[in-house]
């Protein structure tokens, strides 16, 4: 239901897939034998997603691919706009939490990602593509920090067959205040096994 009488539209529904087969939409052999189910609940509001506020909550995800599945009990993601387009944004769930926060705007954060590309490997952009990014001037200088924790992850992997598979408790975070021009980004595995090498207490940081 999308209520668009109010100042602030609501937008509030409710899904339920049950052994749904993304292979059939033809998107790609890697979705073969693959089933989800899940129950989905829906309630924001906000003129713009800039200004948007609420909740997605998925319950009782289900995963299977062949003979390998994984229940998630429940993923929540809350989304709190403030003024000055201060955002905060959280997901919590059975294997991962995390959290976006700063002064940002969606659709401005490819160009400040961009922008930062540019300063330190300008050689790596199109002439077309150095014009269009140095000619975009944002309203305001965009601030993040994030960070994404991982915990159990072993049966999703199963399910999803990547070419690696990380131990417990990943960490990824990291900042990117465009004012100051600072960034940097932290990330933290106890172990990660790519094609059947496993590689212990692995740390990457860049500033």
């Amino acid at each position: 239901l999308v209520n668009l009488s109010e100042q602030a539209p609501n937008i509030n529904f409710d899904l339920r897939l049950q052994r749904f087969r993304p292979e059939i939409l033809g998107l790609s052999e890697a979705l073969r034998d693959t089933e989800i189910g899940l129950s989905l609940a829906a309630n924001l509001s906000g003129i713009n997603p800039d200004k948007m506020n609420g909740y997605l909550v998925v319950d009782s995800l289900r995963l299977r691919r062949g003979m390998d599945s994984v229940m998630l009990q429940q993923v929540k993601l809350t989304v709190l706009a403030e003024e000055n387009d201060q955002k905060h944004i959280r997901l919590s769930s059975d294997i991962m939490t995390g959290s976006l926060s700063g002064a940002f705007r969606y659709a401005e954060l490819p160009y400040a990602f961009m922008r930062l590309a540019y300063q330190y490997l300008p050689d790596a952009f199109p002439a077309t593509t150095a014009s269009r990014i140095l000619a975009h001037h944002a309203a305001a200088p965009q601030t993040l920090d994030f960070y994404l924790y991982g915990h159990r992850l072993k049966p999703l992997q199963r399910v999803l067959r990547l070419p690696f598979t990380l131990g417990d408790q990943p960490v990824l975070k990291g900042f990117y205040h465009e004012a100051d021009g600072l960034f940097g980004v932290q990330a933290y595995a106890t172990s990660v096994r790519v094609s059947g090498t496993p590689i212990e207490d692995i740390t990457l940081a860049i500033n």
